[in-house]
């Protein structure tokens, strides 16, 4: 199953959705997220499928969150259910409702929206060499719909911490913080992927489902609710002076001139 820059595998009972835009560090546009959800919705009524695995092409990037050279629609969009920043909360959406466990491969850098792909899947294995950021704030954003996902995995004060440093976060310290639950040689990343998906599997594929739905309702009105309010604030902040400002400067390879808090 394809969509342009998305690619969906079935390998016995193990499905794999892979971001195919290496070249573009794995950065997500409204392809990307159509084909994603596409994926979602065809392998959710597929009988075969046990675990769904999620990787991004390449060693470079898992993904680097929004695609900033495709800014026109973003700066254009409005309410639109098209718009990207509707697409992306979809895309979470219907990965955090997922009936199967989900487990990110994490192969690359993650950053901005790459993080909230990371941590809506159930479990992520990364290599040791990658980093971690939502560096939103430096192109004049705020990770909007990637902080409850956040501020659930890490608590409020390591949440904001990444969320107004935009600092890097290497993965031993990711590993520490909680935001993957494993870290290894690049060289083993596959065969650490696939021991981990074997341990998953030895579990009855009834309580798997049934036990994840349980979890997931618990924190799915809050949570939902979180991400849909969230998408509202980003909608706002993607029209401003500032957002403007933030992405010609880093189209330009130079340092924003921020002019306060002029809207």
């Amino acid at each position: 199953m394809k969509h342009e820059s998305t690619a969906c595998t079935l390998k016995g009972s193990v499905a794999t959705i892979e971001i195919r835009r290496q070249e573009a560090r794995n950065t997500l546009n409204s392809d990307v997220l159509i084909g994603i959800l596409s994926c979602l919705e065809r392998l959710s009524a597929d009988k075969r499928v046990r675990i769904l695995c999620i990787t991004g092409q390449g060693e470079r990037a898992f993904c680097a969150g929004a695609d900033l050279k495709d800014t026109a629609s973003l700066l254009r969009a409005g309410p639109s259910p098209a718009s990207p920043q509707n697409l992306f909360a979809d895309m979470l959406h219907a990965l955090l409702r997922f009936p199967l466990p989900t487990v990110a491969r994490v192969n690359g850098h993650t950053l901005g929206g790459g993080m909230g792909l990371l941590l809506a899947c159930d479990l992520a294995v990364a290599a040791d060499d990658v980093f971690f950021s939502t560096p939103e704030v430096r192109v004049g954003l705020f990770p909007y719909m990637v902080m409850p996902l956040l501020h659930g995995a890490l608590g409020p004060r390591k949440a904001m911490d990444m969320a107004l440093t935009g600092r890097r976060v290497l993965a031993d310290e990711a590993l520490q913080m909680g935001l993957i639950h494993r870290s290894v040689p690049r060289t083993q990343l596959d065969a650490q992927v696939q021991s981990l998906v074997e341990e998953v599997l030895k579990g009855g594929p009834m309580a798997l489902a049934m036990g994840k739905a349980a979890v997931r309702q618990v924190m799915e009105d809050h949570l939902h609710q979180a991400i849909d309010s969230m998408a509202a604030h980003f909608s706002e902040n993607i029209r401003s002076v500032e957002f403007r400002e933030g992405v010609a400067a880093f189209m330009e390879r130079r340092e924003p001139a921020w002019r306060g808090n002029e809207p």
